[in-house]
């Protein structure tokens, strides 16, 4: 009896051991700091995609929105002004008022981003001119300003602007207050609680998108800032380290002088080369990732429940074993380690991408006639769905996302919903309607996807319209034909809006597509009304089980190597820093650890229409070497 207890009490004892550092006061700060740092971030990352998306943005407006994080990457220039001053009137020090000024802004500003609408926000046009005699292609101003002027865009800049603030100040902070011994550790539960707060606006908010107002939604998501506002008013401000700046010079010139002084211009550059390279393939691989979750077929629900607690979890787990583990490791070997991790768990994006249907972009069709309209349609519809028949016969999910990407702009979905429903469209609330036509999308989706199968080596002729320039609505009478079968006549209702034809119904041998699910329909919505009819819809439409298996595993392995391969790089970078200059040191490392994800991630989206999504995963695994190589020089093992 006695061995046995002694085993456990020494077994109690080493546990308690290897506990400690985490249970102590400090860390408890770094969750909080953790949260109220990742939360407007992850806003910016996953939220205002998926809002985007949702309210059919094109995907190069949506890449070009990262453009407004732009204050993330150049926060290290007016980061002295945090170092040198501290704010009047609020009595809080240095620290804890920059902090206090921030989280306030964030409050209001995100609760406020729900009051807009995306529907106006485009990309800027493309127009043809001349420089120095040449004929070039370049942005028109009067679109680069719209695009620039927009609430949402200005909105969404004031957010990054003072969460990039907010970071300088709680980077600070947290250095100040962390003995070198537990910088490891305490950066590593600063990133996971930053992963944490990720949940809110890239899993609960997207979920209630499903069931609420988007202005309600953002209210919502704004309200999750309050636990960082109170522990900045919990918290002490940390003592004033000797040799800080005492003038604005002092705060600008002397933590750049001091770092390159310490280290060597050489060697200074590829340290900053290394800090921008370490995490570009994997910055850039995430970039649209709920887009890319929502053309591979998936529903919000799904992504807020599935993709997003995936990656989540897996992230935490892999970076608090990660600051564990760097006990042991050190941070040289740490960054060794968990950046080949995070290199090979982008592979899994490129299989999800490939196993998948690439992404095609159909031709823009304003001005097309409506013949020629009807045409492009079924030409698009064919070409992209016919071209990959080998690889979507046997995967239903995939076929209906291929042909949602062939369809999407030719279809008026809402009147097509209007029409099968039998509602009076106008008297159903702006919210169930939204609903509703995305619930019936997916259904048509799913069963054309199998019929266009079977057509592929069909062909569509139309008969000519009589010269119509100014009908707002017209109908083409086509046939499909194919050598030894029986034609097949198709009439489309189209019509005119300011981005060309769309159908608005189809009658197939003189049966209207819309009227064949209305008899369906008519007694879902006599017995369960609106709310009915969608969940009914959506219960024929469910996802299978297995894709979304595939897309947990690949994410949450990504996962993994985001929460490592972070967790090093943070504690590398706080590491490097003197502790006199910590804001401005700081602000500049994260700044082009930052820089990846906003200049090049804005042309993620034109990427992925010119690439296709497992080409664009293929140069994100590519682009993840550079960093790795720069390891043989600025973190030997």
């Amino acid at each position: 009896m006695f061995p046995w207890s002694s085993a456990r009490l020494a077994l109690a004892v080493r546990l308690a051991a290897w506990l400690a550092p985490l249970l102590n006061r400090r860390m408890l700060i770094c969750i909080a700091t953790g949260f109220a740092s990742g939360l407007p971030l992850y806003l910016l990352l996953s939220l205002i995609p998926a809002w985007l998306r949702s309210n059919q943005v094109d995907l190069t407006t949506i890449g070009l929105f990262a453009l407004v994080q732009l204050p993330y990457t150049w926060k290290f220039l007016w980061s002295p002004l945090l170092d040198r001053y501290t704010l009047p009137g609020l009595g809080l020090g240095r620290r804890r008022g920059w902090m206090a000024l921030t989280q306030l802004v964030l409050l209001l500003g995100i609760a406020w981003l729900g009051q807009f609408s995306p529907q106006s926000l485009a990309a800027p046009v493309m127009v043809r001119g001349e420089l120095f005699g040449l004929s070039i292609v370049h942005p028109g101003w009067d679109s680069v300003l719209a695009f620039a002027g927009h609430p949402i865009t200005l909105s969404c800049f004031l957010i990054a602007l003072a969460s990039a603030t907010q970071d300088i100040a709680l980077d600070a902070f947290r250095r100040e207050i962390l003995p070198d011994a537990e910088l490891g550790l305490g950066n590593a539960i600063h990133v996971n609680a930053y992963r944490v707060a990720g949940l809110v606006p890239g899993s609960l908010s997207l979920i209630l998108a499903d069931n609420l107002p988007w202005n309600q939604v953002f209210l919502i998501t704004a309200a999750f800032m309050l636990p960082g506002l109170l522990m900045t008013f919990s918290v002490r401000e940390p003592p004033i380290v000797p040799g800080s700046p005492r003038t604005l010079r002092a705060a600008v010139v002397e933590p750049f002088r001091e770092f390159f002084g310490r280290h060597g211009v050489q060697s200074a550059l590829l340290l900053l080369a290394f800090l921008f390279f370490y995490k570009l393939g994997d910055s850039l691989c995430t970039a649209l990732a709920t887009p890319f979750y929502q053309d591979m077929g998936f529903t919000m629900t799904e992504i807020g429940l599935v993709a997003k607690n995936a990656g989540l979890w897996p992230a935490v787990a892999g970076g608090i074993l990660g600051g564990i583990w760097m006990f042991k490791l050190g941070i040289n070997r740490a960054l060794w380690l968990f950046g080949a991790v995070q290199v090979v768990s982008i592979l899994g994006f490129a299989a999800l991408a490939w196993v998948g249907p690439p992404f095609i972009a159909a031709p823009a069709h304003t001005g097309l006639s409506p013949d020629a309209f009807v045409q492009a349609a079924a030409r698009d519809a064919l070409a992209n769905v016919c071209a990959n028949r080998a690889i979507l016969t046997d995967n239903a999910k995939n076929a209906r996302t291929l042909t949602d990407n062939a369809l999407r702009r030719y279809f008026d979905f809402d009147r097509l919903t209007a029409q099968a429903t039998g509602l009076d469209w106008n008297a159903v609330a702006r919210e169930p309607q939204k609903k509703l036509t995305d619930a019936f999308h997916a259904l048509l989706l799913r069963d054309w996807a199998a019929s266009l199968f079977q057509h592929c080596d069909w062909r569509i002729e139309t008969k000519p319209l009589a010269d119509t320039p100014e009908a707002q609505e017209v109908t083409v009478n086509a046939m499909l034909q194919r050598a030894g079968a029986q034609a097949i006549a198709v009439d489309f209702s189209l019509e005119k809006t300011d981005k060309g034809w769309k159908v608005f119904d189809l009658a197939i041998n003189g049966h209207s597509l819309g009227q064949s699910y209305r008899a369906s329909f008519a007694e879902k919505l006599r017995t369960g009304g609106v709310d009915g009819l969608i969940e009914w819809i959506r219960e024929q439409i469910k996802t299978d089980f297995r894709a979304l298996l595939a897309l947990a595993l690949v994410i949450g392995f990504e996962a993994i190597g985001v929460g490592l391969g972070t967790t090093a790089l943070v504690a590398f970078m706080a590491r490097t820093t003197h502790p006199a200059y910590t804001a401005t040191q700081l602000a500049l490392f994260t700044s082009l650890m930052a820089l990846p994800r906003t200049l090049i991630n804005a042309a993620a989206g034109r990427l992925v229409e010119t690439l296709g999504w497992t080409n664009f995963f293929w140069l994100c695994f590519a682009l993840a070497f550079p960093g790795m190589l720069l390891l043989f020089r600025v973190a030997p093992w």
